[in-house]
Parts: structure tokens; C-alpha cells; sequence
């Protein structure tokens, strides 16, 4: 059972709170890495997905310090469910978030650590999540627009779109969750 608003700052909430939710992003440090624009518009047509059932997790007592978001596919109840988001100001609330879906005690719980911020991905294999062993995770198909290009190294500022590592990818923009 998630947190339910509780005196430890915790809540969880079917639906997003998507103007602070941009507005937390906004207030963490950017690393270059390419990615969407995540502001309230994003948020609220993202989790309005109809195909996909949502459970956001909150931190903060007078102001959003984090957020978690579980992705459920419909019609299971108790099944598998996959963190496609997640944000803090701090690792502290980041550890707090995770620490809280995982006692929830979900038989299948799905992450992706290439996705996270840095030391992140150290905190899911505290915390008992199991790195996958395909390579997949570490690819990403980007095509140029014009034949005469594809040869091209791709690059976009310092970053390179054909370098994985380049990109920050979440869960909540693929068909895996």
C-alpha cells in the first residue's frame, strides 16, 4: 500500500499534478543531455493516455521536493507496474520515493537505470532492482531525413543523437511501460 498523505510527505494520487510537476523540472539542474520538453501541457496530455493506468507518488509537505510516477497496463490489478518517471530535488527524496514503491510490494516492478540521473542507478540495485542483460537498453535509431546524411556523426550542440548516452530517455516515452 503507497503512501496515502500521511505525515511523512508522502502521497500517492491517481491523477498529475502536472503544472508543479514542470514546475519541479524547471528547478533541477540541467546535464545537456537531449531531451523532451517537459512542461504542464506535456504532463497533462502524457498521463491522458487511455491505454495505461497512472499512480503518482508525491514528496513534499508545502511544495512538490519529488515525484514517482507507476505505470499499470489496464486490466491487471496486482501484476506488473514500471516507474516510467521519476523526479527529486535531492537523492534523499529520490531514495525516499523508490523506498516507498518498493515496500509496496509489487510482484513485477520495472525501471529503467540508464534513464536516471547520475548515482541513481545505483540506488535501484540497493534497492534490489536487477540491471537487465540486453544491450537494447543502451540503443537508440535515429535516421536522418536525407539519404546523403546518414553517414553523419549526428550532431546536435556537443551532444551526438546516435549516442544513447546522450539522451535522457524515461520509460514514460516508449511502448515498454
Amino acid at each position: 500500500r503507497l503512501a496515502g498523505g500521511g505525515t511523512d510527505g508522502l502521497m500517492a494520487a491517481p491523477v498529475p499534478r502536472a503544472g508543479e510537476m514542470a514546475e519541479l523540472v524547471t528547478r533541477l539542474p540541467y546535464d545537456g543531455r537531449i531531451r523532451h520538453l517537459r512542461d504542464a501541457t506535456y504532463f497533462h496530455w502524457r498521463y491522458a493516455n487511455p491505454l495505461r493506468r497512472y499512480l503518482f507518488l508525491y514528496a513534499g509537505s508545502t511544495g512538490l521536493d519529488g515525484y514517482l510516477v507507476l505505470q499499470h497496463p489496464l486490466g491487471l490489478q496486482h501484476g506488473r507496474a514500471s516507474i516510467v518517471d521519476w523526479e527529486a530535488a535531492d537523492d534523499a527524496v529520490l531514495e525516499r520515493l523508490l523506498s516507498e514503491v518498493v515496500s509496496a510490494g509489487f510482484p513485477e516492478l520495472y525501471a529503467w537505470g540508464s534513464a536516471c540521473r547520475p548515482g541513481a542507478a545505483d540506488l535501484l540495485a540497493r534497492s534490489g532492482f536487477v540491471p537487465a542483460t540486453a544491450e537494447y537498453e543502451k540503443t537508440i535509431l535515429v535516421r536522418p531525413i536525407r539519404d546523403e546524411e546518414i553517414k553523419s556523426p549526428c550532431p546536435l550542440g556537443t551532444r551526438r543523437l546516435d549516442r544513447g548516452e546522450d539522451w535522457d530517455l524515461r520509460m514514460i516515452y516508449s511502448l515498454a511501460g
